[in-house]
């Protein structure tokens, strides 16, 4: 809706603007500088999942005691197992968002999370750079099949989806539309796979960590295994429990 009423009013705005008896030069700049604007957002709220601009996201709960960790873009067969010895070492749950692809070349590994009492939910069938720009169908059928997958391998069905890259636009939200699943962001965005630097990493997310919050961090992040054991120091050291995205938002 949002975006809706945006685009209604920029055309509005140029409307107005070639058609009132101004000089062509103060028309050009109008339009131009309207259009630049109207641009800007568009784009600051297409990558921002936070912006709650096309899709509806939970990025955060008001549990003061809890806190979600959550990893995208799994199962990897070299750091996922390791993970969840660490989680249990710690007594933790979290969410994976899989991708369906992952999920179907290595369903054992996706059973074992699911087993071991971590929540499995949707991550798109691909994650290709192009999926936010696959027309609404494609990506419906995305989201779709690994729903499917999902349910297979672990018996039940996945109410939470997290689009790749953060991103969001209207042929996403036209794909969501009537599939009942919530669409989780994040609070916190631990940029674990750009960092290097698992200390900085980690002193990024404990300078903001608190009760509520949903954590972003990836299965395939080359510092994971280091960075996790001492995410989980800092949450123990806090007083919070680190559950499933699921948990997080029971009321």
């Amino acid at each position: 809706m949002k975006f809706y009423l945006l685009s209604a009013l920029y055309v509005l705005i140029i409307a107005l603007a070639i058609l009132f008896p101004i000089e062509r030069l103060e028309t050009i700049i109008i339009v131009s500088g309207v259009s630049i604007v109207f641009i800007a957002i568009i784009v600051w709220a297409s990558v921002n999942i936070n912006s709650q601009f096309y899709v509806k996201t939970i990025c955060r709960s008001n549990k003061k005691n809890m806190i979600a960790i959550t990893f995208d873009d799994g199962p990897d067969t070299k750091n996922t197992m390791q993970i969840l010895d660490i989680l249990d070492d710690y007594n933790a749950k979290a969410t994976f968002f899989v991708i369906g692809e992952k999920a179907e070349e290595n369903s054992g590994l996706v059973k074992l999370i699911h087993d071991s009492g971590h929540q499995v939910a949707n991550h798109s069938y691909s994650h290709s750079y192009f999926f936010p720009l696959k027309r609404s169908k494609t990506i419906r059928e995305e989201i779709n099949s690994t729903q499917s997958i999902i349910q297979k391998i672990t018996g039940e069905k996945s109410f939470y989806f997290r689009p790749p890259f953060g991103v969001t636009n209207p042929l996403i939200a036209k794909a969501l539309k009537g599939l009942n699943i919530k669409t989780i962001g994040w609070s916190i965005r631990s940029f674990d796979t750009v960092q290097k630097d698992a200390e900085k990493t980690i002193t990024r997310i404990k300078k903001r960590i608190k009760g509520g919050d949903i954590i972003l961090l990836h299965d395939t992040g080359g510092n994971i295994i280091p960075m996790l054991k001492k995410l989980l120091e800092i949450i123990s050291h806090n007083s919070l429990i680190a559950v499933r995205v699921d948990e997080l938002l029971k009321k």
